[in-house]
C-alpha cells in the first residue's frame, strides 16, 4: 500500500505548486474534449523596485509576492488556478470560460488592480508594472 502524500500549494503565497497546477491541465484537456473553454494567462511581472528590495530585505519579496497573489485572488474566481512561477511571473489557468473574450477582460481588469502602488510592512511602496499573454484552447 503507497501512502504517499501530494502537497499541491505554496505555503509562502497560499496559490497552488507546479504539481497542482499539471494535475489541473490533465484534467482541464479531458474537459477540453467535451468543448469546454478555458485559457492561460502568464503574467510577467516589471518589478522595478525588485533589485532593491533584494539588496533590502528578502521577507519584502515575500510579503510582495503574498499581496500580488492577494489581489488575484479577489479578482478570479474560486475555481480558477494562480500558480506563482517565480519572482516576477505567474500563470493562471481560467477554465470553465464561457466566451474566450472573457480572458481578454479578466486579463485587462488584473492589470489595471495591480497598477495601484503596494505598502509594504516597513512603509515602503512598490508599484509593478504588468504584462500579460493568454492561450487559449477548446472551442
Amino acid at each position: 500500500m503507497n501512502n504517499t502524500t501530494v502537497n499541491y500549494s505554496n505555503t509562502d503565497t497560499e496559490t497552488p505548486n507546479r504539481q497542482h497546477l499539471h494535475h489541473t491541465f490533465k484534467v482541464e484537456r479531458r474537459g477540453a474534449e467535451t468543448s469546454k473553454k478555458a485559457a492561460v494567462l502568464e503574467l510577467d511581472l516589471n518589478l522595478k523596485e525588485l533589485q532593491a528590495l533584494t539588496d533590502n530585505d528578502t521577507h519584502q519579496i515575500e510579503e510582495l509576492l503574498q499581496k500580488i497573489a492577494e489581489r488575484l485572488h479577489h479578482r478570479l474566481r474560486d475555481n480558477d488556478v494562480i500558480l506563482p512561477l517565480s519572482e516576477d511571473k505567474f500563470m493562471i489557468l481560467l477554465e470553465n470560460l464561457k466566451s474566450l473574450s472573457n480572458a481578454d477582460a479578466v486579463s485587462q481588469d488584473l492589470i489595471e488592480i495591480l497598477k495601484n502602488p503596494f505598502n509594504l510592512s516597513k512603509k515602503q511602496q512598490v508599484e509593478i508594472g504588468t504584462s500579460i499573454s493568454i492561450s487559449f484552447y477548446s472551442e
